[in-house]
């Protein structure tokens, strides 16, 4: 190969290395490309006549040189242009590194690793608090954000934790000034809770963004989630919504043959516990009655 078309090739190689753009990356490369080609057409070229039969052992001993020179110049090309090609694809400078997320099993949405710890520390805390055969699941809409006001945690905030037992006649004992003693004390009402049969269950596992999307497309996105939880995990006796968020979740329920669906008035879900009137408590105390007889 001329000594020319090497350094003709070196150089323009030397220009792509040191991060170039988009359009100097792939003109170099096809210039280096075109004139490998060429370089390669030129060692291919056309063998003049043989004129006696003799000559074809010299010609082809001739060749031998001219044809490893033209396969090393192939194999220079391939390594100089196409390769380089096909792994700019894959790293590219312009294109920006964004870490996998994997989707949660809770919620269905790409989550962290912070978000997945989150996710099994719930599982932990209620798995402790679970009947071995439920008999009633009551199912809302999703957790709180912060773990620590979550049901099973106890929960620290009592707008839900205190009104959802007291509703079920879940008294508290009689507490005392120490913050120990009142722990203690709610968690002797889980422990009551599951002797009676009771799991608090979502149908998001994992706190749902804020203003991303409505009930009712959480209800189309996770439902069939929900019925798969319920059938080959949960297998309750009986379940209960609880918010009228979730009452298109009745007719779904009703409609896998799953078992009876504790519903309110109207055929709709059970009030949320500590909102509303004050007779949502007596609704719920004879919803939840009516099914346990």
């Amino acid at each position: 190969m001329p000594r020319e078309s090497l350094l003709k090739q070196d150089y323009f190689c030397k220009l792509v290395q040191p991060h170039p753009s988009k359009r100097n990356f792939f003109f170099a490369h096809v210039f280096v490309s075109l004139n490998s080609i060429f370089e390669f057409a030129q060692w291919l070229g056309p063998v003049p006549p043989l004129e006696t039969e003799g000559c074809c052992v010299e010609w082809r001993r001739a060749c031998r040189p001219r044809m490893r020179h033209a396969l090393q110049l192939l194999c220079r090309t391939l390594r100089l242009t196409v390769l380089p090609l096909l792994l700019a694809v894959g790293c590219s400078a312009s294109m920006g590194t964004t870490p996998n997320q994997l989707a949660c099993d809770g919620c269905g949405l790409p989550a962290s690793p912070e978000h997945i710890a989150e996710r099994v520390h719930r599982l932990e805390q209620s798995t402790q608090f679970r009947p071995v055969h439920i008999g009633t699941l009551f199912i809302a809409l999703a957790p709180p954000a912060h773990t620590a006001d979550d049901f099973y945690a106890p929960a620290r905030s009592k707008e839900f934790f205190g009104p959802f037992l007291e509703a079920l006649e879940i008294s508290p004992a009689e507490i005392s000034a120490s913050e120990g003693d009142a722990r203690a004390n709610d968690l002797a009402r889980l422990v009551e809770f599951q002797r009676r049969g009771f799991f608090l269950a979502y149908l998001s596992e994992c706190p749902l963004p804020e203003k991303k999307e409505t009930a009712e497309q959480s209800i189309l996105r996770l439902g069939p989630t929900l019925v798969r939880r319920i059938k080959f995990n949960y297998r309750p006796k009986q379940m209960a919504l609880l918010g009228p968020e979730l009452s298109p979740l009745v007719e779904l329920l009703k409609g896998q043959g799953l078992g009876p669906v504790l519903t309110g008035d109207r055929g709709q879900a059970l009030p949320l516990p500590g909102t509303g009137t004050k007779e949502w408590m007596q609704l719920f105390r004879r919803s939840v009655t009516a099914g346990a007889t």
